[in-house]
Parts: C-alpha cells; structure tokens; sequence
C-alpha cells in the first residue's frame, strides 16, 4: 500500500510525503454448500486450508452458500469428526455469510455447525499456532464444541498463541434461546504454559461469546493462559434468563497460571466487558488449587449451583494466596443518598496503592451466606493499618435490602507501579473469593 500527500504550497521536504506499507493478504477457501463432504464443503475447505498454510501467509476459510433454507441461517450438518485446524494462521469466519448475502439471523451466526447429537467428537479442535474462530453456532457434538489442545505444527509454535475465538454461539441454536448442548464442554482449552511470569505464555482471547447449554462446563481451560471477557455463560444470548452448563461456568486448571476474567480499568486493553456467568449448575469461577495469578474482576456473578467463586475447589475458604475481604458495615444515609460500606482485608502487607477491593450487590445471597456478585457498584483500595487494611466506599443511591459482597485483587508489590491485569503490563494478581454477603440495612 502506498500514501501520498501533495499540498499547494512550496515543499520543502518532499521526501517526506510518500509512506509504504505491506501486509499479507489472505487466501481464501470458501465454504458453498452444506453438505457434509465433497467440493464446496466445510470439510473440504480445512482440509483445503491445512494445506495452503503450508505454503505460508494467513489463511480464511470464509463462507458463501446461497443453498435455500427453513431457517434464517444456515446449517451444515456433520456425520462425523471434522478435520482437525492444524495450518498454521488459519481464520474460519462465519460472517463472511453475512458479507455477501445481508445479515438474515439478527438474533445470532448465519452460520451452525451441527453434530446433531450423533457426532463423537469435537466440532472444532484447532492444534495450530495462530487463529481466530468468529460467527459461528457449534453444537450438539458429543465432545466440546471447539477444543483447542497442544500444537502440533512442525514451526513449534513458541510461544503458543491463538488470537481470537469470539461471536460463537456454543452449545445453543444460532438465536441463543434454546440449548442444543455440546456433551462436553462449549469450549476446553489444554495448550502449554508457564508456571511463573517469565515462562507464562501468550493467552487465548476469548470474548463476545454464548457458552450456555451445554452438558458439562462452559470453558474449561485445563491448561493455557485464557483472558475472557464480555461472554455470557449460562444464560440466553438476549436476557439474562437461565440457560445452564451442566458443571462450572468457567475452570480455571492447574495449568492456568496468569489467567484473567473479566474487565479491568487499568489494563492494557480497558474495553473488555465483564462476563456474565449465572445460573450454571455448579462453580461460576472455579480455579484449581495452587494455581496463582488469576484475575477475576468486574464480572456479573450470581444464582450458581455453589460458590460464585471458589479458589481451591474446597468451598467457602481463604485458599490461596488471597483472603477474601470481610465486610463490617452496609448501610443507607438518607441526608447523602449514599450506601456506605465498610470493611477489612486480610493482608496489610499488599495492601498497596494498586490492590483493589471490587463491591458488589446482589438480590438474594448465595445459600452458602458468601454472597456471589450480580451488580458491579464499584472499586475502592484499603487504607494499611497494624493488623489489617481498612476500606470504605459510598454507592450511589439506595440499595437497602441488597447484599453487598467484595473481592479483594492482590498485586505484587515487586510491580507496584505496573497495571494489573492477570500478568499483563508486567504485574503478578490474584483475586480473591466473594467475601461473606451483609444486607445494608
């Protein structure tokens, strides 16, 4: 690509009015027809796509079928595994449908991936090193929706990344309403990583997805770095009404060192939605034991089977690094219309400038009586004192009758000065579990 400019006064450095830059272009494979296999099939255009990754440069396997359908959208419906994504800087996007032939599923993807229930296996299992999956409704396979597991692409993919996995619809319909479960998982993630900020690896983006309905948990990233935001886990794609996992919302495993869920203000990438993780039969966040450095801050967390939280997987603890805070004092003043809550965290000695505690209100408390986190109200950082870290924070307006819970984020005072974000921006955190819920009287 190539700019000039060119101007009407006399130049007198002209040498300065051209700029060049270059970019790969994609090639493109395209998918023509739903059937499960032949020329013009989603089949074929992976197996297309493996083999012109190889030839080097980026690769898209875009969609174009002009088939008439009952539905709004288009359903390719598969008989068995689909190859796996094992080219190197492959993009599958369903919303290519949309760029030729107008947005005809307002509610979701144009696009579903369907094993109808009959499929032993993944829908999706991606083992190369760069991709983005985009657009597409994945469900009803026996296993996960999409897998993405360790690479086995001769370049060695170091460090393993995978860019972009958002605007699924997993383990529903392509309106987002109705569960067409996955009998796995909506998304499982086991990819290599560190076990410390030197040897941590790049992350998995995973965002603006539906991973509702499905038999087991919704992302289970066994293994990887995973920064998740603006999803919606266990409920509908348009309302906030249940449409269950059947286990954890979100887990976090043993190997999931540096992980971060949720938004963060400070961070590199400040537009990240918080999640919305509700009503899933177990765990909304479970994370593993021993495994340090995750960030879970500014989701909506509330109505799950168990804890809206649970470091250790022991329920209601300070396991961990962190100890949730606990919460002395909620109450309304009607002169400042201002809810004022009080309360302390464990540990004075982190109680930096950059360590936060995040308020929450909810409408009911977990049955557990530790509160999950259905309102973010705000963010406020601890006072240091001898034995403790006193915090206060005003709420606007009147939130009687709400319970009220906070988490508290740990940030390594060795990167006091960094931005906290998982281990982004060069800084170590760690949050905590829900502190005991107090109703504000």
């Amino acid at each position: 690509f190539t700019g000039s400019a060119v101007e009407r006064e006399h130049d007198y450095d002209a040498s300065s009015n051209t700029a060049r830059g270059s970019t790969a272009l994609y090639v493109t494979f395209y998918v023509t027809s739903t059937a499960d296999s032949g020329a013009g099939s989603l089949r074929q255009a992976i197996l297309d796509a493996n083999a012109g990754s190889a030839l080097g440069g980026p690769v898209e396997i875009a969609f174009k079928i002009a088939e008439a359908s009952p539905t709004p959208w288009k359903t390719i419906r598969v008989t068995s595994p689909l190859p796996t994504l094992d080219g190197f800087f492959i993009r599958v996007d369903g919303g290519m449908q949309s760029a030729f032939f107008g947005k005809s599923n307002p509610d979701g993807p144009d696009i579903e991936i369907s094993g109808g229930g009959q499929v032993d296996g993944d829908g999706i299992t991606i083992t190369n090193c760069v991709s983005e999956i985009a657009n597409l409704a994945i469900n009803g396979f026996r296993h996960n929706g999409l897998s993405i597991i360790d690479s086995t692409h001769p370049l060695n993919c170091t460090p393993y990344v995978v860019t972009e996995v958002h605007d699924l619809f997993l383990g529903t319909d392509p309106t987002g309403s109705e569960a067409r479960a996955n009998g796995q998982r909506g998304i499982g993630v086991a990819i290599p990583n560190g076990t410390n900020f030197d040897t941590a690896t790049q992350a998995v983006n995973i965002h603006d997805n539906v991973v509702s309905g499905n038999t087991m948990s919704g992302i289970f990233a066994l293994s990887g770095r995973v920064i998740l935001g603006g999803n919606r886990i266990g409920v509908k794609a348009h309302s906030d009404d249940p449409l269950p996992n059947g286990a954890s919302g979100i887990f976090i495993g043993p190997g999931g060192y540096g992980s971060a869920i949720g938004t963060d203000s400070q961070t590199a990438t400040p537009n990240r939605a918080g999640n919305v993780i509700a009503f899933n039969r177990e765990t909304g966040v479970a994370i593993a034991t021993g495994v340090n450095d995750v960030s879970v801050r500014g989701n909506r967390i509330w109505s799950n089977g168990l804890l809206g939280i649970d470091v250790g997987l022991d329920g209601p603890s300070n396991a961990g690094p962190v100890g949730a805070p606990t919460l002395t004092l909620a109450h309304y003043d009607p002169v400042s219309n201002k809810t004022i809550i009080e309360g302390d965290t464990p540990d004075p000695s982190h109680n930096l400038t950059s360590s936060p505690v995040d308020l929450y209100a909810s409408d009911v408390t977990d049955p557990s009586g530790f509160g999950e986190g259905q309102r973010p109200i705000g963010t406020t950082l601890a006072t240091q004192f001898t034995s403790s870290a006193h915090f206060r924070f005003e709420a606007d307006g009147n939130l009687t009758g709400q319970f009220i819970t906070a988490t508290w984020t740990r940030v390594n005072p060795a990167f006091l000065f960094a931005k906290p974000d998982g281990i982004n921006m060069n800084s170590l955190t760690q949050t905590s579990e829900f502190s005991r819920a107090i109703e504000v009287r």
